[in-house]
């Protein structure tokens, strides 16, 4: 298994709110646990993580091409606006509002 192609089915999958790390074992047909030792070994990171810092990479761009925030929550697989911020906040530091006024400003 190799980076770009862990990348691609994450990427396949980000609109799916259900889509967990559990689900993504699933799909290669190996634990969680493996899964977990295979990421951090490609990408030094905790599978979680990346799904998540892929959300959000996707959500910047589609910040700086001034989507609106419902849209890009439910484009990277959030519910609800609510929890989108939230985990926006929590990765930026900044709130998706803030980040979209930051980015126009450039």
């Amino acid at each position: 298994m190799t980076t770009l192609f862990l990348e691609a089915l994450i990427r396949k999958h980000l609109a799916d709110p259900q889509f967990c790390v559990k689900r993504l074992a699933l799909m290669l047909r190996i634990s969680t646990s493996h899964l977990r030792k295979i990421v951090h070994q490609l990408s030094h990171t905790s599978p979680q993580k990346l799904i998540e810092e892929m959300r959000m990479r996707l959500a910047v761009q589609l910040l700086e091409q001034q989507f609106k925030i419902h849209t890009i929550a439910r484009t990277v697989g959030y519910n609800s606006d609510r929890a989108f911020r939230a985990a926006f906040r929590r990765w930026q530091g900044s709130s998706p509002i803030q980040y979209k006024k930051m980015a126009s400003a450039q």
